[in-house]
């Protein structure tokens, strides 16, 4: 589905240097301390930031769509419209379509309701609805989880996983949270010194931070 070939960011004091695949269908994760380079690879795959070196591969015709986790609505339009606008701008709209993602997200009731009504959890359906409305095939979800209490993230992992399952969307998550990878995710990849330190898939299981560094903590928590 996505593969990071030789892929090279450069910023003063920071050289990100990654490779790594993403297979059709399953929910990858990409963990790592703040400022480790997550988030740009992210950006990267859907062209917000442009790569200074390297190939992106993307199968054929497959749609992205990005979750920011500041949820970037605009606040001068209701949910509705917020979530028209990917189909507006590619001059598809189709009304039917909105309200069937705002009732898969649990926000139909809410669709005249503006953003600054909504609560935490809420912004966060519409910016899922908004992302789903143009029917992608992969799903660029970035610290979507950070803002939100225990029952409201639980809500919102519920969500991912019936996307993944009831559409088949291929979903990437970027967190430094290893409690939602390890909830959510069939693989794992680290990032650690601008580097992937490890790729592994998910086992369940508890696991004691003290005293050891970054990968061996996160290895343990999640394999």
């Amino acid at each position: 589905m996505v593969e990071l070939i030789n892929i090279e960011k450069n910023y003063p004091n920071f050289n990100l240097k990654v490779n790594f695949k993403v297979n059709e269908g399953e929910i990858f994760g990409l963990v790592g301390q703040s400022g480790s380079g997550k988030s740009t690879i992210l950006k990267m795959i859907q062209g917000i930031i442009k790569f200074d070196k390297g190939l992106i591969k993307i199968k054929n015709n497959t749609e992205t769509a990005y979750i920011f986790q500041e949820f970037n609505l605009l606040y001068n339009k209701n949910v509705f419209d917020n979530v028209s606008l990917p189909l507006i701008l590619k001059r598809r709209f189709s009304e039917k379509k909105v309200e069937e993602v705002l009732k898969f997200v649990g926000l139909y009731d809410k669709k005249n309701s503006y953003p600054i009504s909504l609560s935490g959890g809420e912004k966060q359906r519409a910016a899922i609805a908004r992302a789903l409305v143009s029917n992608p095939g992969l799903l660029l979800c970035d610290e979507v989880t950070t803002s939100l209490d225990k029952t409201v993230k639980d809500g919102i992992l519920d969500l991912f996983e019936e996307i993944n399952r009831k559409y088949g969307v291929t979903i990437i998550v970027v967190t430094h949270e290893l409690e939602v990878v390890k909830r959510l995710c069939d693989r794992v990849a680290i990032i650690e010194k601008e580097r992937i330190s490890d790729i592994f898939s998910i086992e369940k299981k508890e696991y004691n931070k003290e005293n050891v560094n970054y990968t061996d903590y996160v290895r343990g928590v999640l394999k």
